[in-house]
């Protein structure tokens, strides 16, 4: 009988390790399709909000001449709250500090949250956020926001399939960048 325990729970293990890779797989496959920066986030946020059963997700990512974060693309959400969304945090700063502490800020309970961005997130019913930096080459571009209206509480495995989600939408980000920089450089070099 305990041998069937473990087998059970090894066999359950297994799945949900296989629906994770799945997921990042699709994800990955759909990221790298384009080198156009909206059609990568757009593809990006419809498979996230498709594959993992959140109920919102927002990315913002960091407009380069004014070093601030721009809502770049979002599913599930108003426009407005989505905008508000990377208020909402531990820290005071955008995206819960996750621009600063380069890994995910899980925020499990919004009712304890007063200010603008927490208040337009409990108008839409949105419960637990979490905040995931967007890192490639070590460096933070931007943020995913991700959202639940279930008391999701974002547990370990749930954190490590979203940041490397978040770390495939950062290397699709920074690959358009790239190509728009050369594209630019083309055309001057052509005028």
């Amino acid at each position: 009988k305990e041998i069937q325990s473990l087998n059970r729970d090894l066999d359950a293990r297994v799945q949900a390790r296989t629906q994770h890779l799945s997921i990042l797989n699709a994800v990955a496959l759909t990221v790298n399709q384009s080198l156009n920066l909206k059609d990568i986030l757009n593809r990006a946020l419809d498979e996230v909000f498709q594959l993992t059963g959140i109920d919102m997700v927002a990315i913002f990512l960091q407009d380069m001449s004014r070093g601030q974060l721009k809502l770049s693309a979002s599913r599930g959400l108003s426009e407005n709250a989505a905008r508000l969304a990377y208020q909402v945090g531990l820290l005071d700063s955008s995206c819960g500090g996750v621009m600063e502490l380069g890994k995910a800020v899980v925020v499990p309970d919004l009712s304890q949250y007063r200010g603008r961005g927490a208040q337009s997130l409990k108008r839409e019913h949105v419960t637990a956020l979490m905040h995931v930096p967007l890192i490639t080459k070590g460096c933070a571009l931007g943020s995913m926001c991700v959202g639940t209206r279930n008391n999701l509480q974002f547990d370990s495995d749930e954190q490590s399939l979203l940041t490397a989600i978040g770390n495939q939408i950062a290397i699709a980000v920074e690959n358009a960048r790239l190509y728009a920089e050369v594209q630019r450089k083309e055309r001057l070099r052509g005028e």
